[in-house]
């Protein structure tokens, strides 16, 4: 119902604006076609005439350069569209000519109230700023104080023509229901149940129909492949329980995969490690200086897992008191795998690399070797 209102008021607005336009061009007395040309024509050369409301070239100007200044208008489109802005002032005053012919009046309050809500800014706590800070901000538009609230004026009066318009739209009942049959009215069919029991006794296919049936529709009686599958589930300790391997049968095995039992050398280190990645050049001294600090509270008997927990940036390894596993396979910076294997078990050390200072300590030193067959 209510896009049915919405529609008439469209309706009405472009009634109206056809209106304004008759109305226009019935009362314009000439129109100077030489807005663009770049003649010789003063701002005061009168483009249009709505009753005895002259349209200059100026005010045409001047919505021109305030449509250029918020980019509304692209310039390569401005010689297009220049008529339809004349076009919008004629309606305009032919709008508020029609106002007036029957007898609407705007009073300076009214005029007053309007600039109130239009330009909020000249009035700082309800008082008024000045004539001067009034005419300041207008000017900055390229307008004077009469102007502006001639325009004023102005757009009272068309906004009243078209509140009354509105409030003379009629919509019928018979407009109301037939909206509401076009959306909510159903239609009614009839039909026809037919079972394929009753008719399939009726229907005896010879074979060579059916064997010509098949021929034309043999994708569809196609079968996609399949494969049998047989899963066989082992219980690990029942099998272990079954096996009872010899002696011999053990060190058959391992010699066949002696390889496999080889392990490489390997030094079980543990480290405090003091931060200089990420942290201002100018600190590292004093970092160096609290490694060299910490490693003589090492050397003197202090508790290394306790200095671990206080003092070790290397979160990953403050749980298992800052313990490793290092062999010679790269995998630790070189300046600490170096430092794992020249260090004796039970010595400690510091060592700079690209981590930080790091308080190394070797706990075990293990040499290469095969581990042996036990039974």
């Amino acid at each position: 119902m209510f896009d049915l209102f919405r529609s008439r008021e469209k309706g009405m607005r472009i009634m109206l604006g056809v209106m304004g336009g008759m109305l226009g061009l019935s009362m314009l007395t000439y129109l100077i076609p030489n807005y663009n040309t770049g003649g010789s024509s003063s701002n005061d050369s009168v483009v249009a005439e709505v009753g005895k409301d002259p349209i200059t070239l100026q005010e045409v100007q001047q919505l021109v350069q305030a449509s250029m200044r918020g980019r509304q208008i692209p310039a390569e489109i401005l010689p297009t569209y220049v008529p339809q802005l004349i076009d919008n002032l004629i309606s305009e005053r032919a709008m508020q000519y029609e106002a007036e012919r029957l007898g609407f009046e705007v009073t300076d309050a009214q005029i007053a109230d309007a600039i109130k809500q239009y330009v909020p800014n000249l009035f700082q706590d309800g008082r008024f700023v000045g004539k001067d800070a009034y005419a300041a901000l207008l000017s900055q538009q390229n307008m004077t104080i009469p102007e502006f609230e001639r325009n004023v004026r102005r757009q009272l009066l068309i906004t009243r023509l078209r509140n009354i318009a509105l409030e003379a739209t009629v919509v019928t009942p018979q407009e109301i229901e037939q909206e509401y049959k076009k959306k909510n009215e159903k239609i009614k069919i009839e039909y026809v149940k037919l079972t394929s029991d009753k008719y399939k006794a009726e229907v005896e296919p010879s074979l060579a129909e059916m064997q010509q049936n098949f021929s034309i529709n043999q994708g569809g009686y196609t079968i996609p492949e399949r494969r049998n599958l047989a899963i066989l589930i082992a219980d690990q300790g029942k099998i272990a329980a079954s096996v009872n391997p010899t002696d011999g049968d053990l060190r058959r095995v391992y010699d066949q995969n002696a390889a496999s039992f080889r392990t490489g050398e390997s030094v079980k280190v543990r480290h405090i490690l003091l931060k200089t990645q990420g942290k201002p050049p100018a600190e590292e001294a004093k970092i160096k200086a609290q490694a060299d600090d910490i490693l003589k509270q090492v050397k003197g008997g202090a508790n290394f897992g306790d200095l671990v927990k206080k003092y070790s940036e290397d979160t990953a390894s403050v749980p298992s008191g800052g313990e490793y596993t290092v062999q010679r396979n790269g995998q630790m910076v070189p300046e600490f795998e170096n430092a794992a294997f020249s260090l004796k078990p039970g010595e400690s050390d510091v060592i700079k690399t690209s981590y930080g200072y790091h308080i190394v300590q070797v706990m075990q030193h293990d040499p290469a070797r095969v581990k042996p067959f036990m039974r």
